[in-house]
């Protein structure tokens, strides 16, 4: 089982910063469990969230079932979840977090920012997403979001969210090599770095094969790309499909109810989530 970090100790090279009223304006104190396989980075955040004036306690798990242990016991306010942590599906452990504590926030941390983990993290009702490269501020940042309106994403994420078949989905970037693919384009190299044939992400996007085959010629033009192979090399580096291919659970149909609220109202225009950038991004 998971350690609980304590409210004392130091940093190598003295004191760690404490900061008054760390996640929110009120006088609040706040349980946090921290789920990560990596023993060192979930050490290194527990002992720097330890330090802070507003939490209470924070709990450590190597896997996902020690989470949802935890939670059982702690009934903490905030989880953060490595997205790829061990046991069960971290994503379908949020509904079981939510059966205990419908009220608790969770933020999922990734190694690499894929689209599939950040799709998936939505839908099943998830606050936020972060990369683990990002800074301690950002961090700080993100958990104050979620514990304000509920919902924490980088501002080019929001731009890219989309709603698609009642599935919420990211819309290709809006800078780089991708920004230069039309929307169907985005959709067919997504399909292909899958693993799909041609046929079959036609059939998919529901259209002739003759059609996708124009819009792959497309693709491998803008891109420069003229592998098959080397396309969906490229497509994982960048992030846009993950290394272990194709993801079920982004198929899910969203439940709006699972959705955190910041969401709710934006939903209902158009299907689009772009205004979100201005009030939470």
């Amino acid at each position: 089982m998971g350690a609980t970090s304590p409210k004392t100790g130091a940093y190598a090279g003295g004191q760690s910063p404490r900061f008054d009223n760390f996640l929110t304006e009120s006088d609040t104190m706040f349980t946090i469990v921290i789920g990560d396989h990596h023993r060192l980075f979930r050490e290194a955040i527990a002992e720097w969230l330890s330090r802070q004036e507003d939490v209470a306690a924070v709990h450590e798990a190597g896997n996902s079932d020690q989470v949802i242990d935890l939670v059982c016991r702690e009934h903490p306010d905030l989880v953060i979840m490595d997205s790829e942590l061990p046991g069960r599906d971290p994503f379908d452990a949020v509904f079981e977090i939510r059966k205990v504590k419908p009220s608790c926030k969770v933020l999922f941390v990734a190694e690499r920012q894929y689209d599939a983990y950040v799709e998936a993290a939505l839908a099943c009702g998830a606050n936020g997403f972060l990369p683990k490269h990002e800074p301690l501020s950002v961090l700080k940042d993100a958990m104050n979001k979620i514990m304000d309106t509920g919902l924490f994403l980088s501002k080019p994420l929001l731009e890219r969210l989309t709603i698609k078949n009642g599935q919420l989905l990211l819309g290709k970037p809006r800078s780089g090599l991708f920004a230069r693919l039309t929307d169907r384009e985005w959709d067919l190299l997504r399909l292909l770095a899958c693993g799909e044939t041609l046929k079959q992400a036609a059939a998919t996007m529901h259209i002739t094969y003759k059609a996708a085959d124009n819009l792959k010629t497309n693709i491998t033009r803008k891109l420069d790309i003229h592998d098959r192979v080397a396309l969906a090399r490229f497509a994982m580096r960048e992030g846009v499909v993950c290394p272990a291919g194709p993801d079920e659970r982004v198929q899910r149909r969203i439940d709006h109810s699972l959705l955190p609220d910041a969401l709710q109202p934006i939903l209902k225009e158009n299907g689009s989530l772009r205004q979100a950038q201005a009030s939470i991004g």
